[in-house]
């Protein structure tokens, strides 16, 4: 509620409960339908759950039990892409329907009226409903808290939380508009206001995008991070009877031992990852196309 206060006017209709406009109702139901199917199917294509779990909730089984008797000889893949299917045009067929009627008797001439409201415009039927209601409650408690989504869920967590730390202790790490946005934010309004330009930057970021980043600042420890780290300077490998240097015109290639152990000198590394071949071709052009091998 004290956090509400500060929000101003949409802090003013949490508080008073009113409701918000229809097109954000609509929205908010839309993207109800929509995750929770995708995450039965994606449920089912991660092997969390399966078909015989999904009997017990009747939103699913109904839809199910009419595919299985239309089309008898049907890949069970197909078999759940079309129950699916149905399942989504069943509670959006619903959602029209009941959504009209309520339109209907209420009439509202304003956007006003349509917040003054002690209940949304935009509705499913009690009955549909209370299957939508049974679907969200096997999600949760046998997909979203299954220990492997627990685990992802913990990196995340990790991930996102290093990346604030990292970027609120040294903002110059971010991109340049975010560098402005945090220097800005920080004039007015301090140390939150820089927390506020990080989050924002971290909120805009993908799944794939924080990984990369987390990688990059934290967990590029592969054999060319800590070749960097640990490989003396030219001259005095020269001078190690554990080291050899072999000058390379045709094939510059940084290779160490311990590293890729099944490479041997001369011998193309095993593939890497994109990011870490872009690493070691600036490698070999700081050390003057010269192949480095360390003797473990």
């Amino acid at each position: 509620m004290r956090n509400a206060k500060r929000l101003g006017d949409l802090g003013e209709r949490f508080i008073k409960r009113r409701q918000p406009s229809l097109e954000a109702q609509l929205s908010n139901l839309a993207d109800e339908i929509a995750y929770n199917n995708h995450d039965v199917a994606d449920g089912l294509r991660a092997g969390l759950i399966s078909l015989d779990d999904l009997a017990a909730v009747e939103l699913f089984e109904s839809q199910h039990h009419k595919v299985l008797a239309k089309y008898r000889t049907l890949p069970e893949r197909k078999v759940i892409h079309e129950t699916i299917r149905r399942v989504i045009n069943h509670v959006v067929s619903d959602l029209i329907r009941t959504t009209g009627d309520n339109l209907a008797k209420a009439a509202p001439t304003s956007a006003a009226e349509v917040r003054a409201r002690s209940k949304p415009l935009v509705s499913f039927s009690p009955e549909v409903a209370r299957e939508q209601l049974k679907l969200k409650q096997f999600l949760n408690q046998r997909v979203y808290r299954h220990y492997k989504v627990l685990r992802m869920t913990s990196k995340a967590r990790l991930v996102v939380t290093r990346l604030f730390d990292i970027f609120i202790n040294d903002a110059t790490l971010m991109p340049t508009e975010h560098q402005e946005s945090a220097t800005i934010l920080e004039r007015e309004l301090g140390t939150p206001g820089r927390a506020r330009a990080v989050a924002d930057y971290i909120a805009g970021m993908t799944d794939r995008y924080a990984i990369l980043e987390h990688r990059r600042l934290l967990i590029r420890r592969s054999g060319l991070d800590v070749a960097r780290e640990r490989a003396p300077p030219i001259g005095l490998i020269a001078a190690q009877s554990q080291a050899r240097i072999q000058n390379v015109a045709t094939q510059p290639l940084l290779q160490i031992r311990g590293v890729t152990p099944r490479t041997k000198l001369g011998h193309r590394a095993a593939p890497m990852r994109s990011a870490q071949r872009s690493e070691r071709h600036r490698y070999r052009a700081r050390k003057h196309l010269i192949l480095i091998t360390i003797a473990p």
